[in-house]
């Protein structure tokens, strides 16, 4: 999981995250909590089953996740930076701005059958790594990114920015209450429809946040996203410019097996590569 975590983190220039042992216990208390009373909540009650203080803290300081038949945390970790599936609010993807928080420094992560508890805050304490000073705002997606990340189906996910400020300085700021988003084809030059946008300034990793949906995009293409009216302190106003392409094509340059079962040993594969239910993505080259 924390693996996944920091890959995702990384296309977006972000620090790597730690592993906090000292909230293991607690975040595998919160995912029991969820998958024994078969909800989703952020509030458990003193009278459900396996009920204890620490489950109840670390639902309400964690992104969870239930109901999927997934064994693999990985399938977590994108699952929640993705956030097309938060039925809940799904343009605010407020788990995807905690995985995306430049000052997120500590996870833990927990698991029970179906349910599934990722840490996000609480931890008490400075991250050890910082994010650059240079870092002016999170896109997603931005530049070349994942298809697994993101849908373009009947449950399509919503692209997003978010603004950050200097260290020390408050992320609430309201920089996007009349921004706009144009997406281009930047082959062709045509415009895509874009729809629905949203801005808060909530809670979520980084409060500002503003996020829209695209319609016609393709796999394998590149775009070009603008964001123009950005309002900034002091009474600026900016606009960003950033590419855009969501890579199917070259997804994964695998040198070691990632499933139960597969091994290697020096070029020799070995394992079950054909089976219905595998996950892994191999591209050989012969000689």
């Amino acid at each position: 999981f924390l693996q996944a975590v920091n890959l995702i983190r990384g296309l977006h220039d972000l620090p790597a995250v730690d592993y906090d042992f000292n909230f293991d216990s607690e975040a595998g208390q919160a995912a029991l909590v969820q998958e024994a009373n078969g909800y989703l909540s952020h509030f458990p009650d003193p009278a459900d089953l396996c009920y204890t203080a620490a489950a109840a803290t670390g639902s309400q300081t964690s992104n969870i996740a239930g109901g999927s038949r997934q064994e693999d945390p990985v399938s977590h970790a994108l699952g929640w930076t993705n956030d097309n599936r938060n039925l809940a609010a799904l343009m605010a993807a407020g788990h995807r701005r905690w995985v995306l928080h430049p000052e997120l420094g500590y996870t833990a992560y927990g698991q029970v059958g179906s349910s599934a508890v990722m840490k996000a805050f609480g931890f008490n304490r400075q991250p050890r790594l910082e994010a650059s000073p240079t870092l002016s705002y999170v896109a997603f997606p931005y530049r070349d990114y994942p298809w697994v990340l993101v849908n373009n189906d009947q449950d399509p996910t919503p692209w997003s920015l978010s603004m950050v400020p200097m260290r020390g300085v408050s992320s609430e700021f309201e920089h996007f209450s009349n921004a706009s988003v144009t997406v281009v084809d930047t082959e062709t030059g045509s415009e895509l429809l874009v729809h629905s946008q949203y801005s808060d300034t909530n809670g979520f990793g980084l409060r500002n946040f503003f996020s829209w949906m695209v319609d016609g995009w393709e796999y394998d293409r590149d775009y070009t996203v603008t964001v123009e009216n950005i309002a900034m302190p002091g009474g600026n106003i900016t606009e960003l410019e950033y590419p855009v392409r969501l890579d199917r094509f070259n997804l994964l340059q695998l040198n070691q097996p990632l499933e139960r079962g597969d091994a290697r040993n020096g070029k020799v594969f070995s394992g079950t590569f054909k089976t219905q239910g595998d996950r892994d993505s191999y591209r050989v080259n012969l000689a």
